[in-house]
């Protein structure tokens, strides 16, 4: 079984914070390198010490329930 994981990148929030913006996942495939799925393209932020740069972190997937969905964020029923 191909293990997955979360791809995910940190974002400043007003209260000093971070947090994760999931942009995809990333199987890793037994010998056979990872495939990639980007959702949505992250942002470049800028780094004082680096300059611009793009950062995605790989954590362990999360289990889901079956019908679970990620969250929008918003109280309704739509989609998107």
């Amino acid at each position: 079984m191909d293990k997955r994981y979360d791809l995910v990148q940190g974002k400043p929030s007003k209260n000093g914070k971070v947090y994760w913006h999931k942009v995809g996942s990333m199987y890793e495939k037994e010998g056979k390198g990872f495939d990639i799925i980007l959702d949505s393209l992250p942002i470049p932020s800028y780094d004082p010490q680096y300059g611009n740069q793009l950062r995605v972190k790989a954590f362990e997937a999360k289990e889901r329930t079956q019908g679970q969905q990620a969250s929008n964020g918003f109280d309704d029923d739509m989609p998107f």
